[in-house]
């Protein structure tokens, strides 16, 4: 046999949080689900929410470039001087590498979430650049994500699937 319904009843402790009226997609989306929602719409908490993104980003000159598959990267300082003509005038330990704040994944589907940055930097290893000066044998190395991929969150595995890319846009 099974229960056709169950009532639960629960008392909470007063807390000094304070609260919103849901918004039309949260009605839409949970009025029909909640039984008591002309009560819960009113229990939905506020939390402050940043409302401009980052846009300290440094100045100079950017080169976008696209990655399609997790792993260690490397690009060659010849590469860099193909893009950059004039890449003998800047020092290589200024490079920064910077990516979108899901580092390629689709951004999650989740409602009531904090403006993330619009890009964040990813650590490098910049090979040969503590002279100062690019040469040929100068390489920069990184972990790259692509699209798509597994992501490792403590012992929980996941496969990420982003729908809407084929590739991880990245910028130097």
């Amino acid at each position: 046999s099974y229960f056709n319904k169950i009532r639960i009843e629960m008392t909470f402790q007063e807390k000094n949080q304070v609260h919103r009226l849901a918004n039309k997609n949260e009605s839409k989306l949970l009025s029909n689900k909640i039984i008591n929602w002309t009560i819960a719409k009113k229990w939905i908490i506020k939390e402050k929410r940043r409302s401009a993104r980052s846009t300290d980003q440094p100045s100079g000159k950017w080169i976008s470039f696209h990655v399609y598959e997790d792993g260690i990267k490397t690009i060659s300082s010849s590469l860099l001087i193909n893009a950059l003509n004039d890449l003998d005038n800047h020092d290589p330990r200024a490079l920064m590498l910077f990516m979108s704040p899901t580092l390629g994944r689709s951004k999650t589907q989740d409602t009531n979430m904090p403006i993330s940055d619009n890009m964040i930097e990813v650590p490098i290893i910049f090979e040969g650049e503590s002279d100062g000066v690019f040469d040929n044998d100068d390489k920069i190395i990184f972990y790259g994500r692509g699209h798509s991929g597994f992501d490792i969150n403590s012992d929980i595995v996941e496969w990420k699937q982003n729908l809407y890319f084929n590739s991880n846009k990245c910028w130097i």
